[in-house]
């Protein structure tokens, strides 16, 4: 059996080359698998695939770990964006790119725009989850985290308390 270039199969040996390269530092060569990636599923799904929502929150990660980090905010957003289209808004799909985009603000010293995203990823995970499901308890323990980091004691304490009922 021989696959076509822009198989399933192929994507997926792409993406072990993305992640092994990307583990091993090799950021460049992870970038062009990312890409090649994402140029097959672009052509081959088209915008408002899952797929390429992924891959382009892959490529954000690769650039945010680079300090590219306008690169990555393009990447999160059109990730986040493609998500919203395909779940709708408030959907706990959003959650790990909208902790992608809070952490990238919080780098970059945007603070209220790293809250807003922070609350909201966790807005999405308790409405549409419920307070005991794990990706709830992540953005709590998120949440609480980014409190902490700017010495908001009380707003940290108050998060992990919450995070700590709904284990």
């Amino acid at each position: 059996t021989t696959f076509s270039k822009e198989s399933s199969e192929i994507i997926s040996v792409l993406n072990n080359l993305a992640e092994t390269t990307y583990n091993l530092g090799k950021y460049n060569e992870a970038e062009s698998f990312y890409k090649r990636i994402l140029d097959i599923l672009q052509k081959n799904s088209g915008q408002n695939d899952i797929k390429t929502a992924v891959a382009l929150n892959n490529l954000g990660n690769l650039y945010k770990i680079q300090q590219k980090y306008k690169d990555a905010e393009l990447m999160y957003a059109q990730s986040l964006s493609i998500r919203e289209r395909i779940f709708g808004k408030g959907h706990p799909e959003l959650s790990t790119v909208m902790n992608n985009l809070a952490a990238l603000y919080k780098i970059q010293y945007k603070i209220t725009s790293s809250e807003e995203m922070y609350k909201k990823s966790l807005a999405a995970n308790e409405s549409s989850l419920g307070q005991f499901h794990p990706y709830t308890i992540v953005s709590l323990s998120n949440l609480a985290d980014f409190y902490y980091s700017l010495e908001k004691y009380q707003d940290a304490l108050a998060y992990y308390e919450k995070m700590l009922s709904s284990i």
